[in-house]
């Protein structure tokens, strides 16, 4: 009886937390990848400022937008969300590290970044 109990619950919890996890995961994937699109095209532009600023507008639009309607109304579902974009963060993260590591060693250099 008791491991029914504590199974309900947990079933429970992943069907009301994951989707908003996995949401929010979504949701800093997106940002931090345009992130680095943006500042990478803004660098070779012409006019960078235009760049950094109407990417941040779009980019910070789009995913409180994205967090509002995540959260409907619920705290609990707003932070669980949050917790997604830091994990879609350091996904990000990561995919850039791995890719500039494999262009310095197609590149042959070979020193520390």
């Amino acid at each position: 009886m008791m491991t029914t109990n504590w199974l309900i619950h947990l079933t429970t919890f992943i069907d009301q937390y994951l989707p908003p996890l996995l949401a929010g995961c979504g949701i800093g994937l997106f940002f931090f990848a345009t992130l680095w699109i943006t500042v990478h095209k803004g660098l070779k532009s012409g006019n960078p400022a235009l760049w950094f600023v109407l990417g941040m507008l779009v980019r910070t639009g789009i995913s409180l937008s994205l967090f509002y309607i995540l959260a409907a109304g619920d705290w609990q579902r707003l932070l669980i969300s949050l917790c997604g974009f830091i994990v879609g963060r350091q996904l990000v993260h990561k995919l850039i590290q791995r890719m500039s590591g494999e262009q310095r060693v197609m590149s042959g250099v070979h020193h520390a970044p």
